[in-house]
């Protein structure tokens, strides 16, 4: 299962980011035949769970964010009364999540989620 094998660097936790369809195809190619389905009741016998990422609130906001709008909204009136093009672009600040990445991963159920960091809904950023 090379390259789906995630883990806690700060432990000595690991987990597989695999599909279900994915883990079943890999037990049919080593001659073991077992459906999706039978492959998430086999993990489930096994004290496995599908475990997803939980968002965090997001820390306090930047106290420049007023000015920053502030001056983007005088940049817009001094090209519209110039009759110049305004383009608006919606754009979200990358982060970097602890492993897995976002999505759910199946691991043994003594885990909390992970938590990860990310905006509170409906937000500008």
């Amino acid at each position: 299962m090379e390259g789906e094998t995630a883990g806690d660097p700060m432990s000595d936790e690991k987990w597989l980011r695999s599909s279900l369809r994915h883990l079943s195809e890999k037990l049919k190619a080593s001659g073991h035949r077992a459906c999706p389905k039978t492959v998430s009741r086999l993990l489930q016998d096994m004290k496995y769970s599908l475990k997803a990422n939980v968002k965090r609130q997001a820390g306090a906001q930047h106290p420049d964010r007023n000015t920053q709008f502030e001056y983007i909204e005088m940049q817009k009136q001094l090209f519209l009364s110039h009759g110049w093009p305004v383009i608006s672009i919606d754009a979200k600040k990358k982060e970097l999540t602890p492993a897995p990445p976002p999505g759910a991963c199946w691991q043994l159920q003594k885990r909390w989620p992970a938590l990860v960091s990310g905006s509170r809904e409906g937000e500008r950023s």
